[in-house]
């Protein structure tokens, strides 16, 4: 994950404009990755 800063933030902003894009920061947290990671560690594989 990235953590955002203002150099981040021009970046993705010029990268937007160049395309014709809005950019919207939406701040998600990680509470779902970590969820996700748990549970396909806990699953396991058949081979």
């Amino acid at each position: 994950a990235q953590q955002p800063d203002d150099e981040l933030r021009r970046l993705a902003s010029d990268a937007a404009a160049q395309i014709g894009l809005p950019l919207t920061e939406i701040a998600t947290g990680t509470t779902g990755l970590e969820r996700a990671l748990a549970a396909a560690l806990a699953v396991e594989i058949a081979v």
